[in-house]
C-alpha cells in the first residue's frame, strides 16, 4: 500500500525567538507560533491527513491540533517523536552560554550531561517512523514534531545531504511510500533556498 508522509515543525515559541534551546523542556508556542500552526492548516487541508502522530510536548501537540481541527483529524501522541533531549543545555542561549556547543555536537556520540547523543535521537526516531509507516492503516499520515526530529528523518530519507541548517517553524516536507522504500521525491521551497544559500557560501 502506497502512503504518503507529511512532517511538520512546530510553530514559533519564545524560546525560538530568542535563541534558546528546548529539549524536552515544555514551552508552549506563542501567539505567532498559533498563527504560523493556521497558515500551515491551511496548507495542508488539502492534502487528506487522516491522522496525525505527535510528540508530546504542548508545542508540537497544539500544532497537531490546530491543523487537525478543519477536518477533525485523528491525532495520536507518541513519545518517540519528542525533540532530543539536550539535558543542562535546556533553557540556555549555546552560543552564548556554550561556545564549544556546536564543535562538541559534530560528534554523533556526545550527549550533554542529563541528555542524549544524535545517535540515539537518530535510533529511537528512525525506528518510530518505520514502526509508523509499516504498521498505519492510514494512508495519509502527519508528523507533528521539533526540528531535531524531523532533520533526523529528512538526513535519512532525502536525495541530496541536507545543509547545516534549522527547518523553519510551522514548515513541513512530504515523504513518499511505496510498499517498500521511504523517499522524498519534491524538494519544499525552504529546503531548496537552503540548499541555494549553501551553494552560494561554498568557498
Amino acid at each position: 500500500m502506497k502512503k504518503e508522509l507529511y512532517i511538520f515543525r512546530h510553530g514559533e515559541t519564545d524560546w525560538n525567538k530568542e535563541n534558546r534551546c528546548m529539549g524536552w523542556t515544555d514551552v508552549p508556542l506563542n501567539d505567532n507560533g498559533r498563527a504560523q500552526a493556521g497558515r500551515l492548516s491551511k496548507t495542508l487541508q488539502g492534502t487528506g491527513l487522516e491522522i496525525i502522530y505527535s510528540s508530546p510536548l504542548s508545542r508540537t501537540f497544539e500544532t497537531a491540533k490546530i491543523v487537525a481541527e478543519p477536518n477533525n483529524t485523528e491525532i495520536m501522541q507518541n513519545d518517540a517523536l519528542k525533540e532530543r533531549n539536550n539535558g543542562i543545555i535546556e533553557g540556555s542561549i549555546p552560543r552564548i552560554d556554550f561556545p564549544d556547543f556546536d564543535k562538541k555536537m559534530d560528534d554523533p556520540d556526545f550527549a550533554p550531561p542529563g541528555g542524549e547523543s544524535t545517535n540515539q535521537l537518530r535510533s529511537r526516531v528512525l525506528a518510530a517512523i518505520d514502526d509508523i509507516i509499516k504498521n498505519s492503516d492510514k494512508k495519509i499520515i502527519g508528523i507533528s514534531t521539533s526540528n531535531g526530529v524531523a532533520m533526523i528523518i529528512l538526513k535519512k530519507f532525502a536525495a541530496q545531504e541536507p545543509p547545516r541548517t534549522n527547518m523553519p517553524n510551522s514548515e513541513y516536507y512530504r515523504l513518499d511510500w511505496d510498499g517498500e522504500n521511504l523517499k522524498m521525491n519534491e524538494t519544499p521551497q525552504w529546503l531548496d533556498a537552503a540548499y541555494k544559500y549553501a551553494a552560494s557560501n561554498v568557498k
